[in-house]
């Protein structure tokens, strides 16, 4: 009987010890590191994780098979953005067995706890619950920014703590929400997107948004800096330009940013030339990227990309070889400039078509030659350790704000 009981006890203490080293394994961050402790796990890191880190990719399916496990376990990629058209969602238990499964996935291979994001603004920038096979499977649909704007502030703040409730029950941590662009004409493409023409009630809404999704459980991205809402162009099809005055530029497009770059927790460029502050893209120029929002504004977060796919900045694509060559240089550009991640995804406005196969090639390709660029000094180490060090923040901000995980 003694043995038994002591084989017993081997057996229980064998299968905690396990669960316990399990635990380890999927998640190596700590959300009490101090400064150092962060520093000294950037510095364990490799070289391929530490690049997985500032990319954001699609991944293909409703499930994760084997050509998408494969292509993380290649790639390292450690961020990923749904689409509708790309993971065919549908319900919210597939959407929530993918995520499950991507964080699997990745945490098996780096540790490192995947950003799983969406564009889920309201009206028809909502990924989730619009062509769902229930409208009450999971996910709430709401009404666009500008009809936003026209009920009380309370409601955007309502919006964003259901979508942030429904996000993270199925296991996204970053919505791309809220749009603070400017935008003063109701005709211009942006405009069901923007909360109105008046920069105040803009930051009135979005304030509220992002108050919302943060007691929701997820976080916050305000785009498009430096504000393309008085564009003309659209810049997924083209180079838009705003040309105002910088002292008008503070008071309409500018203001949201500067009043809500700390209540965010990150900030998308948007692929605009902004020519009070320079004649570059806003995405590739370090201008506008480093010296003003990151030096000026004193802004601390994440920094993202629009998609590079975008016409806007990356208009060379007229075969697949030259958009992949183009797209490569974009995305050391666009880093060198002053993002930190930067999402890559299908080709969507090229002229032509792509495979899923394509699609895999384009990102990791994309990967291989920032690698390269990494290895032969034109992209420090230094400056990839910056950027990998504010995304692994936001990553402990993650597990704050969702303490359940």
């Amino acid at each position: 009987m003694k043995k038994f009981w002591a084989l017993l006890f081997f057996i229980v203490s064998f299968i905690s010890i396990e669960g316990i080293e399990n635990k380890i394994s999927e998640n190596r961050l700590n959300q009490n590191w101090t400064e150092k402790e962060l520093d000294n796990f950037i510095h364990s890191m490799t070289l391929q994780d530490k690049i997985g880190q500032v990319f954001i990719s699609l991944i293909y399916g409703d499930v994760l098979d084997e050509k998408a496990q494969k292509f993380i376990d290649k790639t390292h990629v450690g961020n990923f953005l749904y689409f509708a058209w790309s993971n065919k969602l549908q319900s919210f238990s597939q959407v929530k067995k993918l995520s499950s499964d991507i964080k699997s996935c990745v945490l098996e291979k780096t540790g490192i706890l995947p950003i799983i994001a969406i564009d889920q603004e309201g009206g028809k920038v909502s990924r989730l619950g619009i062509n769902f096979n229930s409208l009450s499977d999971g996910f709430t649909v709401f009404p666009g920014n500008r009809d936003v704007a026209k009920k009380d502030p309370s409601y955007a703040y309502g919006m964003g703590k259901t979508i942030g409730q429904e996000m993270k029950k199925a296991g996204l941590n970053l919505d791309f929400a809220p749009v603070v662009d400017v935008c003063p004409d109701e005709n211009y493409f942006l405009s069901p997107r923007s909360y109105g023409k008046d920069p105040n009630t803009v930051v009135l809404y979005a304030k509220e948004m992002i108050k919302g999704l943060h007691d929701g459980g997820v976080l916050s991205t305000i785009k498009h800096f430096p504000g393309h809402g008085d564009a003309k162009i659209n810049s997924h099809f083209g180079l838009a330009k705003v040309d105002k005055p910088l002292a008008e530029a503070l008071k309409t497009d500018l203001l949201p940013f500067i009043l809500l770059k700390d209540e965010t927790d990150c900030i998308m460029t948007g692929h605009i030339v902004f020519s009070c502050l320079d004649q570059t893209c806003a995405s590739l120029s370090n201008i506008v990227l480093t010296d003003f929002l990151r030096n000026e504004l004193k802004f601390k977060g994440v920094i993202i990309s629009d998609s590079l796919a975008m016409r806007g900045v990356t208009p060379n694509q007229a075969t697949f070889d030259e958009a992949v060559e183009s797209l490569s240089k974009t995305a050391i550009k666009v880093f060198l400039a002053g993002c930190d991640c930067m999402i890559v995804s299908k080709l969507e406005w090229a002229d032509f078509k792509t495979t899923e196969d394509q699609d895999y090639e384009i990102i990791e390709r994309v990967l291989k030659s920032f690698r390269s660029e990494v290895e032969e000094g034109a992209i420090s180490l230094n400056r990839l350790d910056e950027s990998v060090r504010r995304i692994l923040k936001l990553k402990l901000k993650v597990l704050k704000i969702q303490s359940d995980l």
